[in-house]
């Protein structure tokens, strides 16, 4: 079994990725196109966090379509990708208040 030492959050809209990195209590965070070459570099400055992909748990919202390129660029460079259901997220955040 992996241990996940960091997380990455991406929100996703059709022309943007916001996205955090939660490693040792910190959050480093950058904004990317929603692009070939925005997921490029997504997985460039992923790679120079040091973590391994086996440590690394990847997290998005289903978001229509505009997830599914990101999601899957990152599943096609071995790293473990969740794309969770918006109405889960939302009812998880209500039920915290």
């Amino acid at each position: 079994m992996n241990t996940i030492n960091a997380v990455v959050g991406i929100d996703v809209s059709k022309k943007n990725l916001d996205i955090a990195l939660l490693a040792d209590g910190k959050i480093k965070k950058k904004s990317l196109p929603n692009s070939a070459a925005g997921h490029q570099a997504l997985l460039e400055w992923i790679a120079k966090s040091k973590f391994e992909k086996d440590a690394l748990q990847v997290c998005m919202e289903a978001t229509g379509v505009y997830y599914e390129a990101v999601a899957t660029a990152l599943h096609d460079a071995g790293f473990m990708v969740s794309v969770a259901n918006p109405s889960c997220v939302k009812g998880f955040g209500q039920s915290e208040n």
